[in-house]
């Protein structure tokens, strides 16, 4: 079974420049001798939270309405009530 290896923030800036000097992935993949799907994920996550860490496990957490309205109030410090109709 192939486990994944993380990428090292210094092969991730290598490879950040390398796509930004227009290399294409599989060529970058090849040089760093990782996969292509691995670059392809770096740029997504790098595209998607500004970092090249990887993100953190409670990513596919569900919020529910609950943690949304409590997670509110301490960001604005407003009580948030719930209307009903």
């Amino acid at each position: 079974m192939n486990r994944r290896r993380n990428l090292s923030v210094e092969d991730a800036v290598r490879a950040s420049t390398l796509l930004e000097e227009r290399n294409s992935m599989r060529y970058v993949a090849n040089l760093l001798g990782r996969n292509h799907s691995t670059i392809s994920r770096m740029v997504e996550r790098f595209n998607h939270t500004g970092s090249y860490n990887r993100r953190s496990a409670l990513r596919n957490r569900t919020v529910t309405g609950t943690m949304l309205r409590n997670e509110l109030t301490i960001a604005r410090n407003v009580m948030i009530y719930r209307l009903e109709l």
